[in-house]
């Protein structure tokens, strides 16, 4: 009877926990989306590299949703199980509270753990090349943005300008880069033809 009631109660948090991760991790990759939708269109990226951003994102959200969707899961879960007064017909029948929340602290542990992986694991290198390919695209794509003799201040902090850029060629004559923050050091580097 015990195995069987583990697993209906599991079953009733499974539902919902289902529906949470896939709401709350849908409303944050479209919080990333809109957040990353000026240098996805102001650069003209494909959806191949968009796809990879949302990818290298998950982690960093797969991290979030996950203990909001368990918690979910269980409230609505016991909710359910209260409102209908399965829980009262449990306890009258001589089932523990204890034994009714033996399977929500096992699921509870596993997804803890889970989420511990993930934070150990994925987490650092989901950040790390999340950095590498938004490198890549601002690498890739600031030779098209730089026009000559207009300042250029995208990279915060820093200021780039560029007196000249020959006709058919990607390489700059003349730049000029300078930090844009006031600080007690004023550093300016000029680079000639």
């Amino acid at each position: 009877m015990l195995n069987r009631l583990n697993r209906y109660i599991v079953s009733e948090i499974l539902g919902p926990l289902g529906l949470g991760f896939l709401v709350y991790t849908f409303i944050l990759l479209i919080r990333f989306l809109f957040q990353s939708a000026e240098m996805i269109i102001r650069r003209g990226l494909p959806v191949s590299i968009v796809g990879r951003l949302l990818l290298l994102t998950l982690p960093n959200i797969v991290v979030l949703t996950l203990p909001m969707s368990l918690l979910f899961g269980i409230l609505i879960a016991v909710g359910r199980l209260s409102s209908d007064s399965e829980l009262v017909a449990m306890w009258a029948s001589g089932v523990s509270l204890l034994t009714l929340y033996r399977p929500i602290l096992m699921l509870s542990g596993f997804f803890t753990a889970v989420n511990v992986l993930l934070m150990v694991y994925a987490l650092p290198w989901g950040n790390h090349s999340l950095q590498e390919l938004r490198l890549e695209i601002m690498s890739q794509t600031v030779a098209q943005q730089v026009q000559p003799r207009v300042f250029y201040e995208e990279w915060e902090g820093k200021v780039v300008y560029v007196f000249e850029v020959p006709p058919g060629e990607k390489r700059w004559k003349g730049v000029f880069l300078a930090e844009s923050l006031p600080s007690g050091q004023n550093n300016q580097i000029t680079i000639p033809d």
